[in-house]
């Protein structure tokens, strides 16, 4: 077994451990102001901050997310003159963009929350342990994150469902994420691997995760897909459909699900169309469904349309003769900008 795919089946007990601490996580938020808030982080860690931001900003609330690198050199002065709050998340706690930003301004120190996979970090140990949140995952083997990316995500949102006001019902996210480990992938592998142009459309709360899929793809397999919003995806890139894409509709129940069912309608007779969804409608036989997170509001669902990904992704790399998990050019943790 790879040391990626070892970190994928230790998933549903990484969120069990999380969701332990669920209720002294929502108790230290309780006492962070979020009037203001700056979510910022790179690459894994930063596509984990969109739900949560999303979530805040359907409720009214001011809430952001940028690349840190682009905060470091472009928008640092706004960024401590506005924000109360600012959320810095790094599984490592060791990313050259985050040490490098709190050398260079200690003011943020204030102002800061940290969320990592390691509390004994060198920005850890700069920040409040009351402002440090710990996700709980575990060692991470792999380059490319798993189930620190999981974790991270749930725990963003329970500080937004905290911050809110509201509770998202965290009971069967285990569970579902158990089930997509056992989903047959075989058909989803070889849809991936034959297609010369792979494109995620998305909308919503699954945005972030279509990025860490592309994230997680180009990683593991090296392989690369695009994305694009729901939206987007009609306002001219409708002509990719000319080389013959394969299209991989991301569709939990909530507010576009009407939208992205009438696209994969459309699509499916034009090109091969996979959907990730937790509904049980029907769909047009042209279209390959795969459910999973049955049950999980539209925060959550998106969550565990990831983990066929990952499956996918490590019998990707295998028969591409790389070692999942393992980089060529990139490392785990990044310490130069």
């Amino acid at each position: 077994m790879s040391v990626f795919m070892q970190d994928i089946t230790e998933q549903p007990h990484s969120i069990a451990e999380l969701l332990k601490k669920s209720a002294s996580i929502r108790k230290k938020a309780d006492g962070i102001s979020h009037r203001r808030v700056l979510f910022t982080g790179m690459g894994a860690s930063l596509f984990a901050c969109q739900p949560a931001v999303l979530l805040l900003r359907s409720r009214q609330l001011d809430a952001e997310f940028i690349e840190l690198s682009e905060l470091v050199w472009y928008e640092a002065s706004h960024a401590m003159d506005y924000y109360d709050t600012v959320v810095f998340v790094s599984q490592s706690g060791e990313s050259a963009e985050l040490i490098n930003l709190l050398e260079r301004f200690p003011a943020f120190i204030e102002k800061s929350v940290l969320v990592t996979n390691n509390p004994r970090s060198k920005s850890a140990l700069l920040i409040p342990e009351e402002r440090v949140f710990e996700i709980f995952a575990g060692e991470e083997r792999a380059m490319g994150a798993s189930k620190t990316f999981l974790n991270t995500a749930l725990l963003l949102l329970v500080l937004a469902s905290e911050w809110s006001g509201e509770q998202i019902p965290l009971n069967t996210i285990t569970e579902c994420v158990e089930k997509g480990l056992k989903l047959e992938i075989d058909s989803l592998t070889k849809a991936i691997e034959s297609s010369k142009l792979p494109i995620i459309v998305a909308r919503g709360f699954s945005l972030g995760v279509a990025q860490m899929i592309r994230l997680m793809l180009a990683e593991i397999p090296k392989r690369n897909v695009e994305v694009f919003s729901g939206g987007a995806f009609r306002h001219g890139p409708l002509e990719l459909l000319e080389n013959d894409p394969l299209v991989i509709v991301m569709n939990p129940e909530g507010k576009t699900s009407h939208l992205m069912d009438k696209l994969a309608d459309e699509l499916s007779g034009k090109c091969p169309v996979v959907m990730l969804t937790n509904s049980a409608s029907e769909y047009n036989p042209d279209i390959h469904v795969i459910r999973t997170g049955t049950g999980l509001t539209e925060e959550l669902a998106p969550l565990t349309f990831l983990v066929p990904f990952q499956r996918v992704a490590n019998e990707l790399a295998q028969r591409a003769g790389y070692n999942p998990g393992e980089g060529v050019h990139a490392a785990k943790v990044t310490r130069v900008e």
